[in-house]
């Protein structure tokens, strides 16, 4: 009994059929994913990603990356990332994927840094003239940089003694409000579009104006040997300015009016007299155009200051004259179009305040589609109800135009009888 029980068994597991199954696959296990370096990352910082992963089940892992920005932008599927203004911006999310797969199960991972922003900076900050007397056009000039590519913003302060003068890149004296031994700074700021700022100043200092002598005279002017002699200096006027204005917006028909002012040391010279010239050969402070000159010419007033000992001083004041669009005065297409009209003419006009022939171009569409004819004329077969459009565009020498449309529609042909049959059927019944 021992022995069947035995081969019983035995025959039993010699007889089955069942296999053992195979283990179940493990998915590998990302044990770290990380981006070098982890802070102080800006617009030209070269990005590595490191992943480490483990598989269980020990088959071969095979990682892959991809660095994509906060939009989904791709920018690079290797483990390296190199940064520039032309691929990133500061503030922007960056973010490495890690994918590791052992062949039948991927599994991914992410990491992400920020791009910081880098301050712009200026430099070389400088003042010109190198010599400023009291009546100076002062000029700041610097250099900036941003390694972000950013577009800068740029503002000017200009300080006397500690006092701000002036927002703008240059700063004119007068001898009214400045004097000899003033400091004069400009302090340069530039900022870009993050917060970042930077600053930096030069500054200069007020010389003295050596004093000019207009004239002299001396006193008696027929003296005799036993008579005092006095020589008196007239000095002659400074700080002249001047202005041209016109009666409208600088046409070639305006009245143009130059003005200037100026001023004298000398209490007895105190009332100055002014005198005018324009580059039209014309004088007096006012110039009454005729339309003679073409827009874009330029107009320039000389004005001169003399005090009563005869010293003069003179500057000049320019404009250019503005141009004026030519107009399309009217614009006609005839009314009584139908099938069988062969051609139509618009009948067109323009005009120019400025005293210029404007050229008229042409521009038909026929039922809404546009007609490749470019004259004042078109010829075509028309078809009833359709909508003719002729549009007439006036252009002068300056490239400046303006347009005006006119419209017709194709009317319906009457029908005309050719010619008239008359049948006369006489019927006759017998019966």
């Amino acid at each position: 009994m021992r022995l069947l029980s035995t081969f019983g068994v035995v025959g039993l597991i010699a007889c089955s059929g069942d296999k053992p199954e195979p283990a179940a696959n493990s998915a590998p296990i990302f044990t770290s994913v990380e981006i070098t370096p982890s802070e102080g990352i800006t617009t030209s910082t070269d990005l590595l990603c490191v992943a480490t992963a483990t598989d269980d089940d020990n088959d071969a892992l095979e990682l892959s990356y991809q660095w994509t920005d906060v939009d989904g932008t791709v920018l690079s599927e290797t483990d390296s990332l190199t940064l520039s203004p032309e691929n990133t911006t500061p503030t922007t999310e960056i973010t490495c994927t890690a994918t590791v797969s052992d062949g039948e199960v991927s599994v991914t991972e992410e990491s992400s840094v920020t791009v910081e922003n880098t301050a712009p900076t200026v430099s070389n900050v400088s003042i010109t003239p190198e010599t400023v007397l009291v009546n100076s056009l002062l000029e700041c000039s610097f250099d900036a940089e941003d390694l972000d590519g950013e577009e800068l913003t740029v503002s000017y302060v200009w300080t006397q003694n500690g006092t701000e003068v002036g927002t703008e890149a240059s700063l004119q004296l007068d001898a009214e409000n400045f004097t000899d031994d003033d400091v004069i700074v400009c302090t340069v700021t530039v900022e870009d579009g993050y917060e970042g700022t930077a600053s930096d100043s030069a500054e200069v200092v007020i010389g003295n104006t050596a004093p000019v002598i207009g004239s002299t005279t001396i006193t008696p002017e027929n003296p005799y040997s036993y008579e005092t002699l006095t020589c008196t200096a007239n000095s002659e006027p400074t700080g002249i300015t001047a202005a041209v204005t016109s009666s409208d917006m600088f046409y070639n028909d305006s009245t143009l009016t130059c003005a200037a002012t100026a001023s004298d040391i000398d209490p007895e010279d105190a009332v100055l007299t002014y005198t005018y010239a324009w580059s039209t050969g014309d004088i007096g402070a006012d110039l009454v155009l005729t339309g003679s000159m073409m827009p874009g010419a330029e107009v320039t007033c000389t004005a001169t200051a003399t005090d009563g000992s005869g010293a003069a001083i003179s500057v000049d004041a320019m404009e250019t004259l503005m141009n004026r669009a030519p107009t399309v005065d009217s614009v006609t297409l005839p009314q009584d179009v139908t099938a069988e009209t062969t051609s139509i003419l618009c009948d067109a006009t323009g005009s120019d305040l400025d005293g210029e022939t404007p050229t008229l171009t042409y521009a038909w569409t026929v039922g809404g589609v546009a007609h490749s004819e470019t004259s004042d004329t078109l010829t075509d077969t028309f078809v009833y109800s359709d909508t003719i459009e002729c549009t007439v565009t006036s252009a002068d020498a300056m490239e400046t135009s303006s347009a005006m449309s006119a419209t017709t529609t194709v009317l319906n042909t009457v029908p005309v009888v050719s010619n008239v049959v008359i049948l006369l059927i006489l019927i006759h019944l017998l019966r």
